[in-house]
């Protein structure tokens, strides 16, 4: 078992890598949650959706003078991608961005489905989805392997007289249960 003086330095060097672990851990946890919702909203950006009647689009005009009205009452330049009729009297419009605009001729109604980055989560979700990969391989290692030596370094940074009876054995085994319930009921 450890003396005194060895749980004195356990506790200073646990202190002293969890301080190290805190950046980490909040690119982890933030962008955890974020892609773990996945299905539920788009953690990279932000999708808006409208819809504008312009009347003025109303009827038959070229292709040409379709996006030259979108593109100038959305205040959209230098963007184009591409557009094509995905019926007579239907148009879509892509911009460079994913953005796109669905003009119905029938009616002049637009639908506009504008694609904004979301701050800083996708910066996060590149680091935690490991696409930066190289030296962050490496890294991300090193704080995998800090957070196994802050979990099993806070088991003997205490005394404990009486393991069946003490609070860290029982909070311990609980969080080891838990990982196992999900995987035992997948």
């Amino acid at each position: 078992m450890l003396t005194n003086q060895g749980r004195k330095w356990l506790r200073l060097l646990h202190r002293d890598i969890g301080y190290l672990c805190i950046g980490m851990t909040l690119v982890y946890a933030i962008s955890g949650i974020a892609v773990n919702h996945i299905e539920d909203w788009n953690p990279n950006y932000h999708v808006s959706v409208s819809h504008k009647q312009l009347p003025e689009l109303k009827g038959s005009a070229s292709e040409s003078e379709i996006q030259a009205h979108l593109l100038a009452h959305f205040a959209i330049e230098g963007k184009l991608r591409t557009g094509y009729w995905a019926s007579q009297s239907h148009y879509k419009l892509f911009l460079k961005d994913g953005s796109q605009l669905s003009v119905a001729l029938d009616s002049g109604m637009v639908t506009s489905e504008m694609i904004s980055r979301r701050p800083v989560l996708p910066e996060l979700n590149y680091l935690h989805l490991n696409e930066a990969r190289n030296a962050w391989v490496w890294f991300a290692d090193a704080y995998a392997i800090a957070l196994i030596f802050l979990a099993i370094s806070a088991l003997f940074m205490f005394k404990t007289l009486d393991i069946t009876r003490s609070r860290k054995t029982w909070l311990t085994l609980t969080g080891l249960l838990i990982p196992l319930a999900f995987i035992m009921l997948a």
